[in-house]
């Protein structure tokens, strides 16, 4: 099944990490199917006091090498790019090379807010 071959991008702020929780667990934990893509989890918040699962996704990234857990906290990190604040887009345009290659190779991208976008 090709879907467990290619890389999945999970982007979310606030309480939208929830539907991912899930997807990680099925995909790396429970392995029906083994999953062999990466996943790249980016996930922002005004500061990091407001990561919520922040804690489970270390956790999970350092029990599974294909997932990388990367957060952008707008209040307290600055972006590259213009030294303004940081957020999802900045994580995404720094890691362009590597988006551009999976998109060719046909990832998926995911996205979900909170209630407070």
């Amino acid at each position: 099944d090709e879907y467990h071959e290619q890389d999945l991008f999970f982007l979310a702020t606030g309480t939208g990490i929830a539907p991912f929780v899930g997807m990680c667990e099925e995909l790396l934990e429970h392995r029906e199917q083994p999953f062999s893509g990466n996943i790249y989890v980016i996930y922002g918040a005004a500061y990091t006091d407001e990561l919520v699962m922040r804690d489970y996704f270390e956790g999970l990234a350092r029990k599974h090498p294909q997932l990388k857990f990367i957060t952008a906290i707008s209040r307290e990190q600055e972006n590259p790019f213009d030294w303004g604040k940081m957020y999802i887009f900045h994580r995404l345009r720094e890691m362009a090379r590597e988006v551009r290659l999976s998109y060719q190779k046909g990832a998926k991208f995911y996205i979900c807010g909170g209630p407070q976008g």
